[in-house]
């Protein structure tokens, strides 16, 4: 993989210091180089709890932490530019 290029899946937390994952994600999805990389969230919260992130994206997987290997082998992540 070249050094700039952005990675194929990118794993993260839905609540990060300072800034929320689906913030991030908005983010990400405003720079072409990045719009098609697949996310996955994990999370600690209760999915009742989840609504405070705002609205979730659609096509964009929320695990429960501790997530396990297989459940992230299926997690679609498949929320690219143009996808709703």
């Amino acid at each position: 993989m070249p050094e700039n290029s952005p990675p194929d899946v990118l794993i993260t937390d839905i609540d990060l210091p300072g800034l929320d994952g689906v913030e991030m994600l908005r983010s990400l999805l405003l720079h072409p180089d990045k719009s098609r990389m697949r996310v996955v969230f994990v999370t600690n919260h209760a999915t009742t709890e989840l609504h405070r992130f705002g609205p979730l994206s659609t096509g964009v997987p929320v695990l429960r932490k501790p997530a396990q290997i297989e459940a992230l082998r299926r997690a679609p992540g498949s929320k690219t530019r143009g996808q709703s």
